[in-house]
């Protein structure tokens, strides 16, 4: 991304840095990407609009972001599309999708694998993941690339994939 003249900015509470720099373009921050900010947890987390507050933008569009946040995804595209309206800066937005209502414990490392017993998709979490994939659609965004990612849990009808990997492309944006 480098040689393209990108500026680069990655996020991951979890890598045990507070953030460098591995070059003029490439910047890392110890912080993920949540719904609230939240510095004082053991993975500090701060909404896009805090971020983008933090890092100084050459212009008013990001040309792309990824979240891959592990279940919460949910939250921070729900609050996103409901209170701050940041997201509708991104030109292009991947999503790593979970289906499920399992919650990683990163503080004691422990359930980052899910026991196929806690997959479970409630009724109340399908309608919330259906609010959140229409409020992405109404803000402009129009799916491009679906693909299952990893396994998928076995049912009587057939196996059901629980992990998606998605490009969103915001159609307001030229």
């Amino acid at each position: 991304m480098e040689d393209l003249d990108c500026t680069v900015h990655a996020f991951d509470p979890t890598m045990g840095f507070t953030g460098f720099r591995t070059s003029e373009s490439i910047h890392f921050h110890g912080v993920g990407i949540g719904a609230q900010d939240d510095f004082g947890a053991r993975f500090p987390v701060a909404s896009l609009a805090t971020i983008i507050q933090l890092i100084p933008l050459q212009q008013d569009i990001i040309d792309y972001v990824k979240l891959d946040i592990e279940c919460n995804e949910w939250d921070v595209l729900q609050q996103q599309l409901t209170s701050s309206g940041d997201l509708r800066r991104v030109r292009q937005l991947t999503i790593e999708f979970h289906l499920w209502q399992w919650k990683p414990q990163l503080d004691t490392e422990e359930g980052l694998a899910p026991e196929a017993s806690n997959v479970t998709v409630t009724a109340e979490n399908a309608a919330r993941f259906v609010t959140v994939l229409t409020s992405l659609w109404e803000a402009g965004f129009k799916l491009v690339y679906s693909a299952p990612y990893g396994r998928c849990f076995s049912y009587s009808t057939g196996c059901l994939p629980f992990l998606f990997e998605t490009l969103w492309i915001n159609a307001n944006i030229s």
